[in-house]
């Protein structure tokens, strides 16, 4: 695995049991309308990466542990609540579930499971009850890079 695919990821879970309407990917998220989010939805993106230093010393061999990142934004309703207070129990509900999909998921390539990292409100509340939390999960993977001859 030299990067991390979101694509396997991204089947994994929309193969699981799960409440979401639509599960995309950072493409999706970017032509996405707010009049025509399927709620609740979530977009898998790619985060970035952390490598550990080269475990040889040669210039011929690069061999490094990598911990690449990437995020699962949820986009969640709740029309029969305006001040969202069941919005928020939906987006527990929701993130619960794809916490349990993901967090037993070894992606191809990767040596873990994903783990959870971190979550964050990424929107306000609106007068419809929409929001957009974001949850943050890190997968661990060798990266050994040789010189062709």
């Amino acid at each position: 695995m030299s990067l991390i695919e979101i694509a396997p990821i991204r089947a994994h879970l929309a193969a699981s049991e799960t409440d979401l309407m639509e599960i995309g990917t950072a493409r999706d998220l970017g032509a996405a309308k707010a009049a025509t989010i399927a709620y609740p939805t979530a977009w898998l993106i790619a985060l970035g990466e952390t490598a550990g230093p080269n475990r040889y010393q040669t210039h011929a061999l690069v061999d490094q542990r990598v911990t690449a990142t990437f995020g699962v934004v949820l986009a969640v309703r709740d029309i029969g609540d305006p001040a969202g207070a069941r919005a928020v129990s939906e987006a527990e509900r929701v993130r619960g579930q794809v916490m349990a999909v993901l967090g037993h998921h070894v992606p191809p390539g990767a040596d873990s499971a994903c783990i959870p990292r971190r979550g964050r409100l990424v929107s306000g509340i609106d007068a419809d009850g929409r929001f957009f939390w974001q949850d943050d999960y890190a997968v661990d993977f060798n990266r050994r890079i040789t010189q062709e001859t």
